[in-house]
């Protein structure tokens, strides 16, 4: 029954009074096994039936209390659910906050580290020199992140790496308690501060470090709930923690590096506000003729002197720590930090640190074991995005490059550790491009030196011979990959490496494969690939719009291909954009039957298939507008509708330009019931339109369409299905 709520079947819901009784009769069974599933039915019907159960809601909260104290760690588990439950079911806080007095100081007792906790033992044997490298069971999968142009976060794949909101894999009572705290937190704010920090003060001064680091747990949990309470204590907060980096106890090291860098938001805008303020302290002091009073004033805005400083340094020292455990927090949390800064363009933050922070990278690319070589690799892949051309100095670069290059020579093109660090390359080289010129022909070699020897292991394996290792699709993935990193950051540089390699034939291989991954990174090449060195692709041109076409046919549209199909949708767009008009339209009725499917289809489509499909109808429209403009009926609508959604940039424009070289062949669907409607929606989504062209074309083509009509007598009808607001930002825009 169970397992069936969770999905909540018609016979269940009829029933429900009686599986509620069910459950309230077993309640307080002598088997702990059963008392767990009790729990676990009451924390599934808050989840998924909250309604249902509100009306019993005091006696299970007391329940639940009951049942976090019990022996039985299973039935406690399973009861400290219930708090995240309470949250995500997003009942009235109300109901539960009586109950804070009682349930906070018991879910801190549940975040103390038992005595013989297996994380504690491992961290503690780790204290010890390391006499072996990582095995691969200690190794948590890779899940190699590829390129899908035009997807945004929230429609894609949520982040498989580390959860850097926890240290430990092992899922148990102290970290359910952990997480719980965490929720409560942002669902009470502060109000859990009057109840939490006697508890927090205490134990921070207790001797026994279990205690300690409990504490600091804590901390971390409601960083970003309580953190409105604790801001004005945040510089004492970093004090106290700072010498716990150097804790004795590898387990209060490791917990300090994950509580400081769950406030690095915070440190990084206290940073930023010093910053601005110490300036216009030391620009007033310059004014006033006094340069000792500017110096100071002028020191102020250092980043050393505001908390984030000590706490990077700190991260970097705990990055060095003979134990490794330290080692993947300390990499962890100065990988969130650096995040952070990059999101919130707060990098200015970290310029002083830049050179630091390179160089541990640098020195854990040497010496870190299997596991954590990878957070190091990602680390560097998340500094070259936030950093950008800052990364690029060339004394930076000699830093980092070095090992990287050595790393790679190290492996076999069949070696797994690879991806990681191919996936490092791509984002270096994506962000940093002609910077890195001098190391562009031996990543290009060393990524067709894989690709070459991965074909051979599966030609040998067809023809039934016994290949020296297996075919890894991944390491194909990874590699193709890497060479569209290059092509995106090189530019029109990378000709010369495309013209000496058979790249274009393998490209087309993978753009044919069965296989949607390989699918997916094949298109993406081809549209970077579109974008700098088009001669190379021309003579596979008509294979590669064939391909295209047969990845976006209506069977193809399945969510296991989603992401093929999209990037298939930008490539087409892409190689209509560079190709010959020639050779564009002996595919151009067929591509915007593709495209028009896609945009008319009823079902929900990921947002960014839809826009690269808006755009790519664009590009062909540009090209082929006379081929494309007797069809423009069967697309026109949500194709304006599809178009208010992109964001202004060169590909709206490339989009818009399409649309108006159709409707000067044929303006009659702009003209139809709602066609002017969705038209006006459509212009009237420009934020500030860049290309003066298509400002004067739109409003033109507007203008015209509105004659029509009024000559028609058509033109009040087709006013009156205009928002008025659209209306009236198309009469300031364009003079409507």
């Amino acid at each position: 029954l169970n397992l069936m709520a969770r999905d909540m079947p018609g016979g269940l819901m009829d029933n429900m009074d009686a599986y509620l009784q069910s459950l309230f009769a077993l309640a307080h069974d002598a088997s702990f096994a059963v008392r767990r599933e009790v729990c676990v039915g009451l924390v599934q019907l808050l989840t998924v039936q909250p309604d249902r159960l509100q009306p019993f809601l005091y006696q299970v909260i007391e329940y639940m209390l009951q049942c976090n104290e019990v022996e039985d760690e299973g039935v406690a588990l399973e009861s400290c659910e219930f708090w995240m439950g309470f949250c995500e079911a997003q009942l009235d806080p109300k109901l539960l906050h009586p109950y804070l007095g009682r349930l906070i100081p018991m879910l801190m007792r549940n975040m103390v580290y038992e005595e013989h906790d297996e994380d504690v033992q491992d961290a503690e044997a780790a204290e010890a020199p390391a006499t072996r490298e990582d095995r691969d069971s200690e190794l948590r999968p890779m899940h190699h992140k590829q390129k899908e142009h035009g997807a945004t976060p929230e429609e894609g794949e949520e982040d498989e790496g580390d959860d850097d909101d926890e240290v430990e894999s092992r899922w148990n009572l102290r970290k359910c308690s952990a997480a719980g705290l965490d929720r409560l937190s942002n669902v009470f704010g502060d109000d859990l501060l009057p109840v939490l920090m006697p508890i927090v003060e205490q134990r921070l001064q207790d001797p026994n470090w279990r205690a300690r680091e409990s504490a600091i747990l804590a901390l971390g949990a409601v960083a970003e709930g309580c953190h409105t309470g604790l801001l004005p204590y945040l510089g004492n907060m970093v004090s106290l923690l700072l010498p716990r980096m150097a804790d004795p106890r590898p387990m209060v090291r490791i917990i300090t590096c994950w509580a400081l860098s769950r406030y690095a938001f915070w440190l990084l805008a206290g940073a930023q506000e010093a910053a601005t303020v110490a300036a216009a302290s030391a620009s007033q002091a310059q004014q006033q003729g006094d340069a000792h009073a500017a110096a100071a004033a002028a020191s102020q805005g250092d980043p050393a002197a505001t908390p984030i400083g000590p706490v990077i340094e700190g991260l970097i020292r705990c990055m060095l720590d003979h134990n490794r455990f330290v080692q993947e927090a300390a990499v962890s949390g100065l990988a969130n930090v650096i995040e952070t800064a990059g999101q919130e363009d707060a990098m200015r933050v970290l310029e002083p640190y830049l050179k630091p922070i390179v160089d541990v990278i640098a020195t854990a690319i040497q010496r870190y074991g299997r596991r954590n070589l990878r957070l190091a690799y990602d680390t560097l892949g998340t500094l070259s995005e936030a950093a950008g051309s800052r990364l690029g100095d060339p004394a930076l670069v000699a830093v980092f490059m070095p090992p990287l290059c050595a790393r790679l020579s190290a492996h076999s093109p069949h070696d797994r550790d690879l991806i990681p660090l191919l996936e490092c390359l791509t984002m270096v080289f994506a962000s940093l491009g002609r910077q890195l010129d001098a190391y562009a022909p031996g990543l290009f070699s060393a990524a067709m030196s894989l690709l070459a020897a991965q074909q051979h292991v599966r030609t040998a394996a067809a023809s039934g011979a016994a290949p020296a290792a297996e075919y890894d699709r991944d390491l194909v993935v990874s590699a193709l990959d890497l060479i569209s990193g290059l092509a995106e950051g090189l530019g029109p540089s990378i000709d010369p490496l495309v013209a000496s390699s058979p790249l274009p034939q393998v490209i087309l291989a993978s753009c044919t494969d069965e296989s949607p991954d390989l699918r997916q990174s094949g298109f993406a090449l081809v549209g970077d690939l579109a974008r700098c060195c088009i001669s190379h692709l021309t003579p596979l041109a008509p294979h590669l719009l064939t391909a295209a076409l047969a990845a976006l046919m209506p069977q193809q549209l399945v969510q296991a291909n989603m992401k093929a199909c999209n990037n298939a949708c930008w490539a087409l767009g892409e190689m209509c954009l560079k190709l010959s008009p020639p050779l564009v339209a002996e595919c151009a009725e067929s591509a915007a039957n593709r495209m028009a499917y896609i945009l008319a289809l009823p079902v929900r489509l990921p947002r960014s298939l839809v826009e690269n499909a808006a755009i790519a109808l664009g590009r062909l429209s540009m090209v082929a507008p006379a081929i494309v403009a007797p069809h423009l009926p069967h697309f026109f609508v949500p194709w304006c509708q599809a178009l208010r959604s992109v964001r202004d940039d060169v590909e709206k424009e490339h989009g818009f330009l399409g649309l108006c070289a159709l409707l000067r062949l044929n303006p009659h669907p702009a003209m139809a019931a709602n066609g002017f409607a969705a038209l006006a929606a459509a212009a009237s989504s420009w934020r500030c339109i860049g290309c003066e062209g298509l400002h004067n074309e739109i409003a033109q083509i507007l203008l015209g369409l509105k004659q029509a009509l009024t000559s028609s007598g058509a033109w009040e009808q087709q006013a009156a299905l205009v928002d008025p607001v659209v209306l009236q930002k198309c009469a300031t825009m364009f003079q409507l």
